[in-house]
Protein backbone atom coordinates (compact mmCIF):
# COMPACT_ATOMS: atom_id res chain seq x y z
CA UNK A 1 0.00 0.00 0.00
CA UNK A 2 2.66 2.63 1.25
CA UNK A 3 4.51 1.90 -2.61
CA UNK A 4 1.20 2.58 -4.14
CA UNK A 5 0.98 5.63 -2.33
CA UNK A 6 4.48 6.51 -3.09
CA UNK A 7 3.99 6.21 -7.20
CA UNK A 8 0.69 7.96 -7.10
CA UNK A 9 2.67 11.22 -5.45
CA UNK A 10 5.12 10.81 -7.82
CA UNK A 11 3.37 11.07 -10.75
CA UNK A 12 1.17 13.79 -9.20
CA UNK A 13 4.42 15.79 -8.98
CA UNK A 14 5.19 14.99 -12.50
CA UNK A 15 1.82 16.15 -13.75
CA UNK A 16 2.01 19.43 -11.43
CA UNK A 17 5.71 20.11 -13.16
CA UNK A 18 4.42 19.78 -16.14
CA UNK A 19 5.87 21.96 -18.71
CA UNK A 20 3.73 24.99 -20.09
CA UNK A 21 0.90 22.66 -22.95
CA UNK A 22 4.11 20.45 -23.46
CA UNK A 23 6.70 22.87 -24.48
CA UNK A 24 10.03 23.94 -22.60
CA UNK A 25 12.28 26.70 -22.74
CA UNK A 26 14.96 26.71 -25.34
CA UNK A 27 13.26 24.20 -27.81
CA UNK A 28 13.72 24.91 -31.24
CA UNK A 29 10.93 25.91 -33.99
CA UNK A 30 11.39 22.44 -35.70
CA UNK A 31 10.83 20.75 -32.53
CA UNK A 32 8.04 22.96 -32.39
CA UNK A 33 6.02 23.20 -34.73
CA UNK A 34 7.02 22.49 -38.74
CA UNK A 35 4.40 24.23 -39.77
CA UNK A 36 4.38 27.45 -37.57
CA UNK A 37 3.31 30.79 -38.94
CA UNK A 38 5.76 33.60 -39.32
CA UNK A 39 4.00 36.67 -38.28
CA UNK A 40 7.33 39.24 -36.99
CA UNK A 41 10.67 38.83 -35.83
CA UNK A 42 10.96 35.49 -34.59
CA UNK A 43 7.23 36.03 -33.41
CA UNK A 44 5.24 32.37 -34.99
CA UNK A 45 1.47 30.98 -34.49
CA UNK A 46 2.33 27.28 -33.44
CA UNK A 47 -0.20 24.24 -32.51
CA UNK A 48 1.23 23.09 -29.10
CA UNK A 49 1.57 19.33 -28.40
CA UNK A 50 -0.37 19.26 -25.19
CA UNK A 51 -3.49 21.79 -26.05
CA UNK A 52 -5.64 23.56 -23.10
CA UNK A 53 -9.50 23.55 -23.55
CA UNK A 54 -9.51 27.39 -22.31
CA UNK A 55 -7.37 28.02 -25.51
CA UNK A 56 -7.52 28.30 -29.20
CA UNK A 57 -4.40 29.91 -30.52
CA UNK A 58 -0.78 30.03 -29.47
CA UNK A 59 2.20 32.62 -30.07
CA UNK A 60 5.45 31.26 -29.29
CA UNK A 61 8.95 33.90 -29.93
CA UNK A 62 11.59 31.80 -30.68
CA UNK A 63 15.62 33.25 -31.15
CA UNK A 64 17.65 30.90 -33.80
CA UNK A 65 20.24 30.83 -30.80
CA UNK A 66 18.66 30.15 -27.40
CA UNK A 67 15.32 28.93 -28.72
CA UNK A 68 11.88 28.89 -27.48
CA UNK A 69 11.73 32.22 -24.66
CA UNK A 70 8.30 33.02 -24.81
CA UNK A 71 4.73 31.65 -25.09
CA UNK A 72 1.32 33.54 -25.27
CA UNK A 73 -1.99 31.40 -24.91
CA UNK A 74 -5.02 33.28 -26.69
CA UNK A 75 -8.41 32.52 -25.19
CA UNK A 76 -11.43 31.01 -26.93
CA UNK A 77 -14.11 34.17 -27.21
CA UNK A 78 -16.47 34.70 -24.60
CA UNK A 79 -20.29 36.10 -24.53
CA UNK A 80 -21.05 38.20 -22.14
CA UNK A 81 -23.04 41.06 -21.02
CA UNK A 82 -21.70 45.12 -20.79
CA UNK A 83 -20.83 44.08 -16.97
CA UNK A 84 -18.47 41.77 -18.16
CA UNK A 85 -19.40 39.07 -16.07
CA UNK A 86 -18.46 35.80 -17.65
CA UNK A 87 -14.87 37.53 -18.84
CA UNK A 88 -14.74 38.36 -15.12
CA UNK A 89 -15.61 34.81 -14.15
CA UNK A 90 -13.43 33.17 -16.55
CA UNK A 91 -10.27 35.54 -15.61
CA UNK A 92 -10.63 34.61 -11.80
CA UNK A 93 -11.10 30.58 -12.36
CA UNK A 94 -8.06 30.95 -14.33
CA UNK A 95 -6.32 33.06 -11.74
CA UNK A 96 -7.23 30.54 -9.46
CA UNK A 97 -5.76 27.88 -11.23
CA UNK A 98 -2.59 29.51 -11.47
CA UNK A 99 -2.03 30.89 -8.39
CA UNK A 100 -2.46 26.80 -7.01
CA UNK A 101 0.66 26.33 -9.38
CA UNK A 102 2.88 29.40 -8.56
CA UNK A 103 1.62 30.76 -5.45
CA UNK A 104 1.76 34.85 -4.61
CA UNK A 105 1.10 37.39 -7.50
CA UNK A 106 0.15 40.73 -8.30
CA UNK A 107 -3.53 41.45 -9.76
CA UNK A 108 -4.39 45.02 -11.13
CA UNK A 109 -8.09 46.10 -11.73
CA UNK A 110 -7.44 49.70 -12.92
CA UNK A 111 -9.47 52.32 -14.40
CA UNK A 112 -8.00 55.16 -15.63
CA UNK A 113 -8.74 58.59 -13.84
CA UNK A 114 -11.61 60.38 -15.72
CA UNK A 115 -12.78 57.45 -17.80
CA UNK A 116 -16.19 57.87 -19.01
CA UNK A 117 -16.64 54.55 -18.91
CA UNK A 118 -16.86 54.06 -14.83
CA UNK A 119 -20.47 52.28 -14.51
CA UNK A 120 -20.59 48.54 -13.63
CA UNK A 121 -22.43 48.17 -16.71
CA UNK A 122 -19.54 49.92 -19.13
CA UNK A 123 -17.11 46.94 -18.06
CA UNK A 124 -16.45 45.93 -21.37
CA UNK A 125 -16.33 49.40 -23.04
CA UNK A 126 -13.48 50.53 -20.51
CA UNK A 127 -11.81 47.31 -21.48
CA UNK A 128 -12.51 47.28 -25.04
CA UNK A 129 -11.56 50.99 -25.30
CA UNK A 130 -7.84 50.35 -23.41
CA UNK A 131 -9.21 52.62 -19.72
CA UNK A 132 -9.39 49.56 -18.02
CA UNK A 133 -7.20 46.74 -17.31
CA UNK A 134 -7.77 43.31 -15.24
CA UNK A 135 -4.33 41.41 -15.42
CA UNK A 136 -2.17 39.37 -12.84
CA UNK A 137 1.47 38.58 -12.75
CA UNK A 138 3.17 35.97 -11.44
CA UNK A 139 6.96 36.65 -10.90
CA UNK A 140 10.12 36.42 -8.18
CA UNK A 141 9.27 40.06 -7.30
CA UNK A 142 6.01 39.34 -6.13
CA UNK A 143 7.21 35.48 -4.40
CA UNK A 144 5.75 33.60 -6.69
CA UNK A 145 6.76 29.85 -6.77
CA UNK A 146 8.02 29.91 -10.63
CA UNK A 147 9.63 26.94 -12.15
CA UNK A 148 10.41 24.85 -15.77
CA UNK A 149 12.76 28.25 -16.33
CA UNK A 150 10.17 30.75 -16.12
CA UNK A 151 10.99 34.39 -14.82
CA UNK A 152 7.38 35.45 -15.52
CA UNK A 153 3.85 34.41 -16.19
CA UNK A 154 0.56 36.95 -16.73
CA UNK A 155 -2.63 36.60 -16.97
CA UNK A 156 -5.08 39.36 -18.63
CA UNK A 157 -8.30 39.94 -20.44
CA UNK A 158 -9.05 41.59 -23.66
CA UNK A 159 -12.32 42.55 -25.44
CA UNK A 160 -13.56 42.25 -29.09
CA UNK A 161 -16.89 44.13 -28.44
CA UNK A 162 -19.11 45.09 -25.68
CA UNK A 163 -20.33 41.87 -25.72
CA UNK A 164 -17.63 39.62 -26.26
CA UNK A 165 -13.78 39.41 -24.92
CA UNK A 166 -11.20 36.44 -24.30
CA UNK A 167 -8.23 35.83 -21.46
CA UNK A 168 -5.05 35.04 -22.65
CA UNK A 169 -1.95 33.75 -20.41
CA UNK A 170 2.02 34.55 -21.27
CA UNK A 171 4.83 32.78 -20.21
CA UNK A 172 8.37 34.57 -20.23
CA UNK A 173 11.47 31.99 -19.60
CA UNK A 174 14.67 33.07 -17.78
CA UNK A 175 16.48 33.11 -21.41
CA UNK A 176 14.28 35.78 -22.54
CA UNK A 177 16.69 38.70 -22.30
CA UNK A 178 19.31 37.21 -23.95
CA UNK A 179 16.72 36.47 -27.35
CA UNK A 180 15.50 39.92 -27.22
CA UNK A 181 18.91 41.42 -27.94
CA UNK A 182 19.69 38.55 -30.19
CA UNK A 183 16.54 39.37 -32.32
CA UNK A 184 17.03 43.59 -32.13
CA UNK A 185 20.58 42.73 -33.19
CA UNK A 186 19.22 40.62 -36.13
CA UNK A 187 16.35 43.14 -36.50
CA UNK A 188 19.20 46.06 -36.73
CA UNK A 189 21.71 44.48 -39.82
CA UNK A 190 18.56 43.99 -41.80
CA UNK A 191 17.49 47.60 -41.51
CA UNK A 192 20.90 49.04 -42.36
CA UNK A 193 20.40 50.87 -45.70
CA UNK A 194 22.09 49.37 -48.69
CA UNK A 195 25.84 51.58 -50.06
CA UNK A 196 24.40 53.81 -52.33
CA UNK A 197 27.97 53.61 -54.44
CA UNK A 198 27.58 49.44 -54.36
Amino acid sequence: MKKIFLIFIALLAVNLNASQFGLKMGMSLKQIDKNAKKVGNGVYFISVPKPHSAFDKYVARICPKKGLYYIKAIGKDISTNGSGYSLQTAFDNMEAKLTKAYGKHNKIDFLSSGSLWDKSHYWMMGLLKQDRYLIANWNKKEGSKLKDNLSSVGLGVSALSQEKGYISIDYTYSNSEECEKELAAMEAIRSIPADEDA
